[in-house]
């Protein structure tokens, strides 16, 4: 047996396939609904499904595993946020102060050049590459 697909056909069956089983899922899970008795099973999976944590926090009212689990997922969710906070100042923080050193070699080269100091010189002290030196020499 010989296939011969290209990558179209490809992504069409991948597509078309992951289409077919997330239909079905969905499916299931409406079949599922909000039962009272159901086996636990299909309430991790609607936990699951949840798109939010307010979601996830009705569907595992009542459930005091489920409860922890959505407690800790919001608990993860608020030091994410706190940390990728921290990250973020300390990441502006740091450009900052790279600008500002790099601004301030400027100038010292700007200085260096008034008073005739050769380039290679000012290179070397301030970390400018002579290409950026002679770019200021007309400033």
């Amino acid at each position: 047996m010989n296939i011969n697909l290209k990558n179209d056909d490809i992504f069409k069956y991948v597509f078309s396939y992951e289409y077919i089983l997330r239909d079905f899922i969905n499916s299931f899970l409406e079949y599922i609904g909000e039962k009272e008795g159901e086996p636990r099973i299909y309430k991790y999976i609607r936990l699951i499904k949840a798109g939010d944590l307010e979601e996830m926090s009705k569907v595992a009212k009542g459930d005091k595993i489920m409860e922890d689990v959505v407690n800790y997922v919001r608990l993860w969710n608020k030091e994410s946020h706190e940390e990728r906070k921290r990250e973020m100042i300390e990441e502006a923080e740091n450009k900052g102060e790279a600008k500002g050193k790099r601004d301030r070699n400027i100038e010292i080269a700007k200085n260096m050049l008034r008073k005739e100091i050769p380039i290679n010189d000012i290179s070397e002290i301030t970390g400018l590459t002579i290409k950026e030196i002679n770019k200021l020499k007309n400033y």
